[in-house]
């Protein structure tokens, strides 16, 4: 569901995409997007990657991932992690009064955080924006859907920040990091080792020594589970297949039933129709 609405001097585009589980796959791959996107935790844990912080994720945690900025979710350790997500997109008007709602934005807009906790509050709205779904009232759900966006900014604009983590200057992890942010596109092992400041040869040695695996393989791996992901997500298996470099829809189907034994086409129907109990795992 899409809700456009003015509010004073802004005009709001809120989607609603609905729940996301990471059981089948416990990672959504780093990735980057030219919107805004923001997340509610509704259950299990994980972990949330943004740019140079990361963050802990548990029930009733905000998170936001901004419009160019590399982002990963994930649940490796659990694989029970629940959540709740939204687009949002906002465009200035010229107009001269200011709203209430109006100064949330505003405020969000001048300085927001990342990541912060304690907001289980905001999961009230979700029963009536999915009762949307199923044919009910759907003024109610396109207010909950307004208050939840509204809720979400203002948390964002207000709580303290959230502790992070020193980033990592491994570097193996920085070449999984260079990896994963340009999963779009061809990748060389040698434009991988020149990012991190190590030859091609030293590159394989510490990745076949800490990863049992060569950076190529590796790569690909990151490719299908980035794939797997927006194919759960409800992305056509071409565009899956352009998200992660591969443009002919032919050579990407061939390389992920190579990657998880079966077709994106059947891999997404099984999960989307059956629910994911039916999958195995890769």
């Amino acid at each position: 569901m899409t809700i456009r609405e003015t509010l004073g001097r802004y005009r709001l585009e809120v989607g609603t995409r609905g729940t996301i589980r990471f059981d089948v796959q416990p990672s959504n791959s780093l990735h980057r997007h030219d919107f805004t996107e923001i997340c509610l935790v509704t259950g299990g844990s994980g972990r949330y990657r943004h740019g140079e912080g990361e963050y802990r994720l548990r029930p009733g945690d905000t998170f936001v991932a901004d419009p160019g900025v590399p982002h990963e979710i994930s649940s490796h350790l659990t694989r029970d992690l629940e959540l709740w997500f939204l687009t949002l997109s906002v465009q200035r008007l010229d107009v001269a009064t200011p709203t209430l709602e109006d100064e949330v934005v505003e405020r969000y807009l001048g300085h927001h955080r990342t990541h912060v906790e304690g907001q289980q509050s905001l999961a009230r709205y979700l029963p009536l924006i999915e009762e949307q779904a199923q044919g009910l009232d759907r003024l109610a759900a396109g207010m909950a859907a307004r208050y939840l966006a509204l809720g979400m900014l203002q948390a964002l604009s207000e709580a303290p920040p959230s502790a992070r983590e020193t980033p990592t200057s491994d570097p193996v992890d920085l070449a999984l990091a260079y990896i994963e942010s340009r999963l779009d596109r061809p990748l060389s092992v040698d434009e991988v080792a020149a990012a991190v400041g190590l030859s091609s040869r030293s590159l394989r040695r510490r990745f076949q020594a800490r990863l049992q695996v060569g950076i190529a393989e590796e790569t690909n791996h990151r490719r299908m589970r980035r794939a797997a992901h927006l194919l759960l997500m409800g992305f056509g298996a071409a565009e899956a297949g352009r998200q992660v470099g591969i443009d002919e829809p032919a050579q990407f189907s061939r390389a992920f039933r190579r990657a998880m034994g079966v077709g994106p086409k059947a891999f997404q129907a099984s999960y989307l129709s059956e629910g994911p109990g039916r999958i195995t795992r890769p």
